[in-house]
C-alpha cells in the first residue's frame, strides 16, 4: 500500500472515531478494547482460560537449567564474520551475535560457554542436546521448523541482492524469468530455494561459494542471487568483475534463534529478550556497527544508494 494513501486513510479514520493522536494511543495502551467484550453465554470459566492458554511445554525447560547451572551453553559455527567469528589476534569470539550472546547471559546472570561445530550439524546437535540453545541466527524456513523452535521476534534481516554478468542491465528481475537465462546460486541456500520461485523458467546451476559468483564474473552465467555478506565480500576481493543490480534488496528473510520443540518457556524468554533489545535499538545499532566493518559493504551501499535494514 502505498504510505501517502495508508496515512490519509488513517487520519481519516481518527477524525470520524473522534479520536486525536492521544486519544489513540490511549485506546492501544489498554488493549486496543473501548468496550468489555462479551463471553458467550455457554462458555465456562475453563474452557475461557483452555483458549487463553498458551501451548503446553513438553519438554524441559532449557531456561531453568542454565539458571540451575549457572551456565549458558551455546551452541555456534564461528567461521561467518561480521556476524560470528573468532578475533585473529585473540581468537575470542567477536561479531554481532557474539555481543547478542554475552548479553543474554548478562541479563541471565550466568556464564556463557560455547559448543563449536559446523553449521550443518547445529540442529542435530540441539537435538542430541549437547547445548542448551542455539546461540548464532538461522533462517527461518518452514522445513526446519518442522524440526526446531524458532524465536517469534527477528534478530535481523537478511538481505539478498542479484549481481550480474559485467556489462549486463536489467529493468525489471523478471526478465531473468526465462529458459534463456542461467542462474547459479549457492547451493542449499535460502537464496537459492527463493530464486527457483521467482524465476521458475530460469536454469540454475547451484555452486559452492565463491565459485557461484566466478561463474557469473566469467560470463558462464548470467546472475546469481546471493546474500549480502557474500556479495560484499566477494566484490572486496574482486572489484569490477561483476554488476550489481541496482534495486536493492531483492527480499529479505528472516533469521533468528532456535530452542527444541515443545521448549515455549524458552522461547517466551527469548522472545521477550529481542523484542526488548529491538524496541531499545540496541541490536539495529550494533548490527550497523558490524555491517560496516564488512569489505564490500559500501561498495554495495553505492550501488544501491542507501542499504537500511527493516525496523
Amino acid at each position: 500500500m502505498d504510505n501517502n494513501q495508508d496515512s490519509l486513510r488513517r487520519r481519516e479514520f481518527l477524525r470520524v472515531a473522534g479520536l486525536g493522536t492521544a486519544g489513540a494511543l490511549g485506546v492501544l495502551a489498554t488493549g486496543c478494547t473501548t468496550v468489555a467484550p462479551v463471553a458467550p453465554a455457554a462458555a465456562s470459566p475453563a474452557a475461557a482460560a483452555a483458549q487463553s492458554a498458551p501451548a503446553a511445554q513438553t519438554v524441559e525447560p532449557r531456561i531453568d537449567r542454565v539458571l540451575a547451572n549457572g551456565i549458558l551453553r551455546l551452541g555456534v559455527d564461528l567461521t561467518f564474520p561480521p556476524l560470528q567469528f573468532r578475533d585473529a589476534a585473540t581468537n575470542e569470539p567477536m561479531g554481532l551475535l557474539p555481543e547478542i550472546d554475552a548479553r543474554m547471559a548478562q541479563d541471565l546472570g550466568v556464564d556463557l560457554e560455547y559448543v563449536e561445530m559446523p553449521f550443518g550439524e547445529l540442529i542435530a546437535g540441539l537435538q542430541a542436546d549437547k547445548f542448551d540453545w542455539i546461540g548464532i541466527a538461522f533462517t527461518a524456513t518452514p522445513a526446519r521448523a518442522l524440526q526446531v523452535l524458532f524465536i517469534d521476534e527477528p534478530t535481523f534481516f537478511e538481505d539478498s541482492v542479484l549481481i550480474l554478468k559485467k556489462g549486463m542491465q536489467i529493468d525489471d528481475p523478471q526478465e531473468l524469468n526465462s529458459p534463456d537465462v542461467t542462474i547459479s546460486n549457492l547451493s542449499g541456500s535460502a537464496q537459492d530455494a527463493s530464486a527457483r520461485l521467482i524465476f521458475p523458467n530460469a536454469n540454475f546451476k547451484p555452486l559452492g561459494f565463491p565459485e557461484t559468483l566466478l561463474e557469473v564474473a566469467g560470463g558462464q552465467s548470467d546472475a546469481s542471487l546471493i546474500a549480502i555478506w557474500n556479495a560484499a565480500q566477494f566484490l572486496a576481493e574482486n572489484p569490477d568483475s561483476v554488476s550489481v543490480w541496482p534495486g536493492g534488496s531483492l527480499f529479505s528473510d528472516v533469521n533468528t534463534y532456535y530452542v527444541p520443540q515443545g521448549d515455549y518457556k524458552t522461547q517466551n524468554w527469548l522472545g521477550t529478550f529481542f523484542r526488548y533489545y529491538r524496541a531499545q535499538r540496541w541490536i539495529q545499532n550494533r548490527f550497523d556497527y558490524w555491517m560496516s566493518q564488512l569489505p564490500g559493504y559500501e561498495i554495495l551501499r553505492n550501488a544501491f544508494g542507501t542499504m537500511t535494514q527493516n525496523q
